[in-house]
This record gives structure tokens, sequence and C-alpha cells, in this order.
């Protein structure tokens, strides 16, 4: 995995970042949301392997909240309606923590972990 990076554009900042145009076979019509994956990343010291865990639905909400791109830069009205957005979508999708250890060597693990949440 680690080998196929030639699909990745670097960003030019400071933090080496890299940019994955995924608008490739993208479907340009809705598709029902299913499950959401809040990523936490654990060092190899605090978890073994990739796994998933289940919240109680406030977890799920303050995870959502916290991980939101809404609850930083918008305006404080804003901020409310991002809050009515994410306790919808903890009432309407199932939403779990997927615990990955951060190494290019364990995409795979991450990847079979949630196939087999899916029953893939």
């Amino acid at each position: 995995m680690k080998d196929h990076t030639d699909i990745l554009t670097p960003i030019r900042t400071l933090a080496g970042k890299v940019f994955c145009d995924a608008s490739h076979q993208f479907s340009p019509e809705p598709v029902k949301l299913e499950k959401i994956y809040v990523i936490e990343k654990m060092s190899p010291e605090e978890r073994a392997s990739t796994g998933i865990s289940v919240l109680k639905s406030q977890d799920n909400l303050i995870d959502l909240i916290r991980h939101s791109v809404a609850n930083r830069i918008f305006q404080h009205t804003t901020q409310k309606e991002n809050l009515i957005n994410c306790a919808q979508l903890v009432n309407n999708v199932e939403v779990k923590r997927l615990e990955i250890v951060h190494s290019f060597t364990d995409i795979q693990d991450m990847v079979r972990v949630v196939e087999e949440d899916f029953k893939i």
C-alpha cells in the first residue's frame, strides 16, 4: 500500500499533507448513508489492532460535533444548525468509533474490520 502513492498530490503546507482525488467513479446520485465511523487514532501501545466500538448516542453526538468543520468555522447561529444536523444523524444513522493504529501497514486490517462490520 505504501508503494502506491502515485495517486497522491502533495499540498503546499508545512505539515507534509497530501491530497487524494476521490471523484473518480464517485456517484453523482444521492446514496443512503448507512453508517458513520468516527476515526480514533491510537498508538500501537494503546491498541494492538484495529477495532470498532459502539458508544452511547450522546457520545456519538459529541464525536460528530467535535469532528465537524462547521464547529470551527461557522458563526454561533450556524453552529446551532450544525448541532441539530448532527443530532439528526445520530438518530437516523448508525455511528461507531473506528479505532485504528496509524500506519500504512495496518490499512488492510482497517478495511477488513469495516467489511466485517458491514458483513461484506
